[in-house]
């Protein structure tokens, strides 16, 4: 499989049950994995991208799961259920690090992005 996630429940507030729970992850591209799950391909945008399995954090009040490679972040629901591919409004063509930093003072998230050059 493509990714699993893994969600360690730590408050009822959050929406999660007491149990632990966990979801393999197929990605957009892995239409053969997405059908051996019984789940469709995850929408949005980045048709055929491969799987994010880097880190799991939250952005802007959604859990996304990202990575390094260049894909587009999948937005996981509570039940760690892939929601979409997202590109926040067409602003991001492709995927940043798997581990962006929060600015203690301002709360906003830094990232790094590139882009090959031809």
């Amino acid at each position: 499989m493509d990714g699993l996630t893994t969600a360690l429940p730590t408050s009822e507030e959050m929406g999660m049950s007491e149990s632990t729970t966990a979801q393999l992850a197929p990605s957009h591209g892995a239409d053969d994995n997405a059908a051996a799950l019984g789940k469709p391909p995850i929408p949005g945008p980045g048709d055929g991208q491969t799987p994010v399995n880097s880190n799991v954090t939250l952005i802007g009040g959604r859990v996304l799961a990202i990575v390094e490679a260049g894909q587009l972040p999948i937005e996981l629901d509570y039940n760690l259920e892939s929601v979409a591919r997202l590109d926040f409004g067409g602003t991001l063509e492709g995927g940043f690090t798997a581990h962006p930093k929060r600015d203690p003072v301002t709360g906003e998230f830094v990232a790094m992005t590139g882009q090959r050059s031809s």
